[in-house]
Formats: C-alpha cells, structure tokens, sequence
C-alpha cells in the first residue's frame, strides 16, 4: 500500500503549531489517546463487521506510525510521531462518521423516549404517537442502511455512513420540533417544576426491525 510521507519541514510546522497554541504534548498522554482510540475502533468492528477491514486497516497503518515512534531517541520527535500514529485513526472521515451516528442514534433515541413518556394534552396524543413512530422508523431505517453497507473502500462506506447518519439527523430535528409544539400537561396538584411524565406505555413503538440485522444494542 502506498503511504504519504512525511517530510521534516512538514514535523517542524507541527511543532510550531503547538508551541504557538500553548499545548504542550507528552509521550504519556498520547499513549493514553492511542489506547482510548484502540478501544474505539474495537468497538466499531463489533457493532458494524461490515467495515471491520477498513478499520483493520486503518490499525495496521497506524500501528506502523506507532512503532516507528518507540524507536525514537528525541522526545519531541517520538511525540509528534505518536501524534501522527493517532491522527490515521481519528482524522479518518469513515471513522468520524461512524463515531458521529453512534451519538446521534442515542439522541434520538433518549429524546423519543422522552416525548414518549410526556403526558400531554388529549388533542396532541396523536402528534405524539406518530412522532415517536416516526422517530423509531427512522433508527430502523438508519441501521439497515449502515448495516447493509456493502462498501469494499473508504470512500464508498464513508458515504452509506453519512446517509445513515442523515436520516438519523432528519429524526433528531423532527423530534426536536415535535417537542416545541407540545403542550405538557401539569397536575393541578403539582409543584412548579414538578414531574411531568406519565407511566410507560403498556404497548411501545417497535425499537428494532425483526427482519434487519442491526448492531449488539437496545433501540
């Protein structure tokens, strides 16, 4: 595979870049990023193994940059190494959509949850049923179309993410509006402030797709 170099002007811009912003890297902390970026991309491989090549490969390539770095003398030399060792993980945009449809999925989900659990007026009843159907579709949707990826190149599988991530995001915005209009009932007994749920609902909107294989979590 070919790989970018890297030319010392190039390590002595960094460099400059960090003095000047007053950040002062260590061997300690990049260490700890690399391990926090491990688990990350670990974690990723199990819940999407349709990318879990692309995000081998990212490690391995990676994981050269991070040896390299072990065989440094100077620190200030090995730091910028382990820097760039972290960077092919984290400044990947197959990465960074993947990490960005895992928050965005659980807003939705905490936020549907939440319009689901309001007592509201009997005349939005309606707007809050679909709303949260609605909002349950869109995760299904969203997870068949990541999951059903069959993207063999980075670039490929960074677009079916961010289509995922899109019809996640249009879910989000929805919600969000829904949540504007509705008029929450309060108890005439109740504080200012109070609690303003009611109970759970006896039959719950579907949260995943029977027929869709979709990642190890709740939805």
């Amino acid at each position: 595979m070919k790989r970018t170099a890297y030319p010392l002007f190039s390590i002595l811009a960094l460099a400059a870049l960090l003095a000047a912003s007053g950040c002062k890297p260590t061997s300690t902390g990049q260490t700890r990023a690399n391990m926090q970026t491990r688990e990350s991309v670990t974690d990723l491989k199990m819940r999407y193994p349709q990318f879990a090549p692309l995000l081998a490969q990212l490690e391995n390539e990676s994981n050269i940059e991070w040896d390299k770095a072990q065989q440094m003398a100077n620190e200030q030399e090995r730091i910028l190494q382990m820097q760039r060792a972290n960077r092919i993980i984290t400044s990947n945009s197959l990465y960074q959509e993947l990490r960005r449809y895992e928050t965005n999925v659980q807003s939705v989900i905490r936020k549907r949850d939440e319009l689901d659990r309001l007592a509201v007026i009997p005349e939005q009843r309606t707007l809050q049923r679909l709303a949260v159907e609605k909002a349950s579709r869109a995760v299904q949707d969203a997870d068949a179309r990541i999951m059903g990826s069959r993207a063999q190149d980075f670039t490929a599988a960074f677009y079916d993410a961010r289509d995922a991530n899109a019809i996640i995001r249009d879910a989000d915005n929805s919600l969000t509006e829904v949540r504007r209009q509705i008029q929450v009932v309060v108890p005439a007994n109740a504080a200012p402030g109070g609690n303003t749920a009611r109970p759970p609902a006896t039959s719950q909107p579907p949260r995943g797709n029977s027929n869709t294989v979709n990642p190890p979590r709740g939805r």
